[in-house]
């Protein structure tokens, strides 16, 4: 579990002892070494596969083309997160947590990730089932986090908070265009995106999750401005509203992260 303090105020109000300050220190610079590091070597890998892929594009064209006649394009995908999941299982990597989450999202949610000059566009085409199954794994993967080591708990953990992002994701594209398939409204989704909010949101706060504080605020904001926009127009008052409401969020945000404003709710 990692705790975040201020070592410094700590020092100064005599918490801990300045060889004690000076090893968490230590111990700090240590671990940011450690995640450059690996960033590092996630952008050498995505440049070597790249560049060989370039070298080679037509060997790499017909290896796909085999493996898709084997397999099938969704045999492919399968493929795919298997590989991802259990390489970040493997070696506790982030990275690949986060992708074997979103090719998850591809395989199940028929979604997909687009971009041309300048835009860049996210596609869930069927929020409905997106939401409760992603739900579902972000709560596997926390509560397995607890019964297996760091590494693979490092793994686990990113895989979850993929999973939270992705849910936010779909309750977002929901609450503007529905789920036509399943016959969900768009205002349905928006209500029911509210209420997961500051139900995640209070759990999160009495349980000090400060990373899933931090997306609830995020993703709230989100949600305020897109239904206030979307349903009411932008107006003067609405305007105002959503401006001091922003400004507030901050303010408390700020003091959250900072440790000033109390873990708990009573």
């Amino acid at each position: 579990m990692k705790v975040t303090i201020d070592v410094t105020q700590l020092l100064e109000d005599g918490k801990i002892s300045r060889e004690e300050h000076d090893r968490l220190i230590a111990l700090s610079k240590k671990e940011t070494t450690r995640n450059a590091y690996s960033a590092f070597v996630v952008l050498g890998v995505i440049a070597v596969v790249a560049g060989a892929v370039g070298l080679a594009p037509h060997f790499f064209e017909s290896l796909v083309t085999t493996l898709v006649k084997v397999v099938g394009p969704r045999g492919l995908q399968v493929i795919a997160i298997v590989l991802s999941g259990a390489g970040a299982l493997a070696t506790g990597g982030g990275f690949l947590a986060i992708v074997c989450a979103f090719l998850t999202l591809g395989f199940i949610g028929n979604a997909g990730f687009y971009y041309t000059h300048a835009s860049y566009f996210v596609a869930i085409r069927e929020p409905g089932l997106t939401v409760p199954l992603f739900t579902v794994l972000a709560w596997i993967a926390y509560s397995q986090s607890h019964r297996v080591d760091a590494k693979r708990a490092r793994a686990l953990v990113f895989f979850s908070r993929s999973c939270i992002f992705i849910v936010n994701l779909a309750f977002w594209i929901g609450s503007l265009w529905g789920d036509v398939r399943l016959g969900i409204s768009s205002l349905s989704f928006a209500v029911g995106w509210a209420l997961a909010l500051v139900a995640v949101g209070v759990w999160a706060t009495r349980n000090d999750k400060r990373w899933v504080v931090n997306i609830t605020i995020v993703f709230g904001a989100i949600h305020l401005y897109t239904q206030w926009f979307e349903r009411l127009g932008a107006t003067p008052g609405s305007l105002l509203f959503a401006g001091a409401s922003a400004l507030a969020l901050v303010y408390w945000l700020r003091n959250y992260n900072r440790g000033n404003a109390t873990p708990r709710l009573a």
